[in-house]
């Protein structure tokens, strides 16, 4: 228990320190990024469970742990995306992990969620917890997209810009991202379940 709540004030301070920041340097444009609004869904859903942790005995409702675990899948996407596909192609992986802000989106926080959800939290995720994942992902595409096309925003990703792109290589991120979040999600579960076993 000792454990859960140092960590988990931990990752409620860097989580702060990228709100506070995000929320200075960029604005009310921050809110159109899945990495800030995975980072403050993070930020928010790790507050209660401290809440339950101090105040609750530790009995933190199953709903909350269900949402903590899509969280950090969330930001777990966060960083895989900006590591293997938005840093290579800016050609700028040292910025896009440590600068300003970022150090605690990009870097800071998903990794230390990742470490608190295998290493510290007891929760295993089932399949149905896997596919809640999901939700919202397409949730934030969907709109994006829906912005992008009828030209109301252009981005905030590339990979989203529809007007820009092809077809084709529309319906290739849309597939590759949502297949992608599915098969993070599932393998943090198969991951998580297997160091429960041990």
């Amino acid at each position: 228990m000792k454990k859960k709540k140092i960590f988990s004030i931990v990752l409620l301070i860097t989580g702060l320190l990228g709100v506070i920041m995000s929320l200075h340097y960029n604005g009310k444009e921050q809110f159109l990024y899945y990495t800030q609004l995975s980072n403050f869904f993070l930020f928010i859903i790790n507050a209660i469970y401290l809440f339950f942790l101090y105040y609750k005995k530790g009995q933190v409702p199953i709903i909350v742990k269900r949402l903590k675990y899509i969280a950090t899948c969330l930001t777990t996407i966060t960083f895989i995306v900006v590591v293997f596909l938005l840093a290579p192609y800016y050609k700028a992986l040292g910025w896009m992990l440590f600068h300003r802000e970022l150090i605690f989106h990009h870097t800071l926080n998903p990794l230390l969620a990742l470490y608190i959800f295998l290493f510290i939290d007891d929760y295993k995720p089932t399949m149905k917890d896997t596919k809640l994942t999901l939700i919202p992902t397409l949730i934030y595409a969907y709109i994006l997209i829906l912005l992008n096309y009828f030209m109301y925003y252009k981005g905030p990703y590339p990979f989203l810009m529809v007007r820009d792109n092809p077809w084709y290589m529309s319906i290739f991120w849309a597939i590759t991202i949502i297949g992608s979040s599915y098969i993070i999600a599932l393998v943090l579960k198969i991951i998580k379940n297997k160091l429960k076993n041990r």
